[in-house]
């Protein structure tokens, strides 16, 4: 192999382990407290949520650019700037409107850009809210775990069961896009939580609460490498490994 493309491999797997130096942030706040937002700035993404009800977002939820929203990824979570901007390239074509340079969380909930049908905690958009959370579906989420951690295999397990409900429902079935968008959001959940498993407590802090059940920031560092791999083990059980 040529030297030049010897060190732009090197430089390009760098950055793929998330071994890359990440800018520094601008984020303006040293006031990390938990302090909930209400319902009507928030998004479907309780992940999202929590940044915002932890100031590394806008506690209002408003005016969110793609770099300050990867500055928040990155800030909070730890994740490495390669996957948090690869996380946040795709928000503004999605939700955004034209010409804008700027979205509210609120903008999230638009239907089947990013956020979708299936969802662990909310309704399908046909049943007439598919942004709040919703108690009795962390409930049987937590009825999955049996007497365990949540795990990859469990979330597939209640992607499954999700998938069933949608279906009897008369639900229209996602497209491919949206199959790997809600496969990754249930992966993302062990990639910030714990790849290994979520105890039930964590997640009821996490999705009922939107506050992280962990210090912020994560002292794990959070790379695409990671991110990838908790998908394809959600990925693996749902459609692979099944049970």
């Amino acid at each position: 192999m040529h030297p030049l493309n010897l060190r732009g491999f090197y430089h390009s797997l760098r950055a793929f382990l998330g071994l890359k130096s990440k800018p520094s942030s601008t984020i303006d706040s040293d006031d990390h407290s938990y302090r909930p937002g209400s319902v009507d700035s928030r998004s479907p993404c309780p992940g999202l949520n929590v940044l915002a009800n932890h100031g590394y977002l806008p506690r209002d939820g408003k005016d969110i650019s793609n770099e300050r929203m990867a500055e928040a990824l990155m800030a909070g979570y730890n994740m490495s700037h390669p996957l948090a901007t690869f996380l946040t390239s795709i928000i503004l074509p999605s939700v955004g409107k034209p010409g804008a340079t700027t979205f509210d969380l609120t903008d999230l909930r638009k239907h089947n850009a990013i956020e979708h049908d299936i969802s662990l905690t909310r309704h399908d958009l046909a049943q007439g809210d598919n942004y709040t959370f919703q108690p009795e579906m962390l409930e049987a989420l937590l009825n999955d775990t049996g007497d365990g951690p949540a795990t990859a295999k469990t979330f597939a397990k209640s992607r499954i069961r999700r998938t069933k409900e949608s279906e009897l429902a008369g639900i229209p079935k996602l497209s491919l896009k949206l199959i790997f968008v809600s496969v990754f959001n249930f992966g993302s959940a062990l990639l910030v939580l714990g790849p290994s498993g979520i105890s039930k407590e964590n997640l009821t802090v996490f999705f009922e609460e939107e506050r992280s059940p962990l210090d912020l920031p994560l002292k794990r560092h959070l790379t695409l490498f990671n991110y990838f791999w908790q998908g394809f083990r959600v990925l693996w059980h749902n459609y692979i490994h099944t049970e």
